[in-house]
């Protein structure tokens, strides 16, 4: 098991108030490096959340926890709604059948709005609104983001999945490509480490490193162990 020595990017953003605009785009490359990798083995992690994402000592991150992720083949929906609430897609939340590659970026989305802020763009202490304002994607946009930073996040807390942005729309995008990241996902060509999943290998194949313990059960519902598809 890799040691992150850098602890949760969740604790790494509250001691600095929220992240400039580079560190955050530098993380989000990582993030939607090991999205990427993730769902071309056919795996969607589904609670994607600064928790979930530790840091190394050389402050590149690290994928964790997939004890609501499952697989799925090319073209097949998953319909288990679990997850982190405020991370949670619209879809997800209406109960409809979705995506995993969808969900995930929604959540990488909500993941850097919290790096780019400082505070979540869903939040309220009675669940059932809560959900009201995830479903009308109705988030604030604080004065001191960017004119790019506010496009690229409408873009992706899209609340429609069709028009939300796909994940080679997020890596053409201008916010995306505005800092020389030298990191891709097949391609490593750096000594960067990139946002890789520590998934047990034996199960789900993501490399040869494990699985770190999954953390308390903060889902929608329990996820079933073999999730109808």
């Amino acid at each position: 098991m890799e040691y992150a020595c850098g602890g949760e990017l969740f604790d790494y953003i509250v001691r600095k108030d929220r992240l400039s605009e580079k560190e955050a785009c530098r993380f989000y490359n990582q993030i939607v490096a090991g999205i990427e990798f993730l769902h071309s083995k056919g795996i969607a992690h589904r609670d994607l959340k600064p928790e979930n994402l530790l840091l190394d000592k050389q402050k590149n991150l690290k994928i964790v926890d997939f004890g609501l992720s499952n697989t799925y083949k090319v073209g097949q929906t998953l319909k288990t709604a679990c997850g982190s609430p405020c991370y949670a897609a619209p879809e997800m939340i209406a109960g409809k059948r979705y995506n995993g590659i969808e969900v995930d970026i929604w959540s990488s989305g909500v993941t850097l709005y919290a790096m780019l802020c400082g505070f979540l763009p869903f939040e309220d202490p009675d669940t059932a609104l809560l959900y009201k304002k995830i479903l009308k994607g109705d988030f604030e946009l604080p004065d001191f983001l960017t004119n790019r930073s506010i496009k690229f996040l409408k873009e992706i807390l899209c609340t429609d999945p069709s028009t939300r942005l796909s994940l080679s729309e997020v890596k053409q995008h201008p916010w995306f490509t505005q800092f020389d990241q030298k990191t891709t996902l097949l391609d490593r060509t750096d000594n960067s480490r990139l946002a890789l999943s520590t998934a047990d290998d034996k199960k789900l194949n993501v490399y040869n490193t494990q699985i770190y313990g999954a953390k308390g059960n903060s889902s929608l519902v329990e996820p079933t162990q073999k999730e109808a598809v």
